[in-house]
């Protein structure tokens, strides 16, 4: 690998991971690893997996940009703020995971849009990753408190 901002950021991400368990980067304007917060996954699910053998070569720097411009490119799709949407890299065992992720700074706002999603029935402080914060322990239910059941579609016509 070339030693670049983006590669840098990608083995900063990748080496919390491996140290801690996790690493989240956003993608903010300097696309940093952050250090608190909350994170639930998206129902435009997108996720890879590698082993730790391999996970500081090119291809998984690849994958994860690549992961990084969609996680960036749906923001916008959706109107959101691409600041909130990142890429988390989880370690367990020798088994690297990286997954399109919500990130936000307040768990309040993390548990609204869990909910919101409608595809996640808990939210994960970065702190402590092993530790699911369910929605139901808080009062909500995924998907607007339709308990998961998807609404008919509207039609426009």
């Amino acid at each position: 690998m070339n030693n670049n901002n983006q590669t840098r950021t990608f083995a900063d991400a990748m080496g919390r991971a491996v140290a801690f368990g996790i690493g989240v980067t956003t993608c903010d304007i300097f696309t940093t690893p952050v250090s608190s917060g909350y994170i639930h996954g998206v129902s435009d699910h997108q996720e890879a997996q590698t082993t730790l053998d391999i996970a500081f070569t090119m291809d998984t720097f690849d994958m994860w940009r690549t992961m990084m411009h969609g996680a960036e490119s749906l923001a916008h799709e959706r109107g959101h703020d691409p600041c909130s949407y990142g890429i988390a890299i989880y370690r367990t065992g020798n088994v690297v995971t990286l997954q399109l992720v919500r990130h936000h700074s307040f768990m309040g706002l993390a548990l609204d849009s869990a909910e919101d999603e409608g595809t996640e029935n808990c939210i994960r402080d970065i702190n402590e990753p092993d530790t699911a914060i369910y929605l139901h322990d808080h009062g909500r239910v995924p998907n607007g408190g339709t308990d998961g059941a998807e609404e008919p579609p509207v039609r426009v016509i």
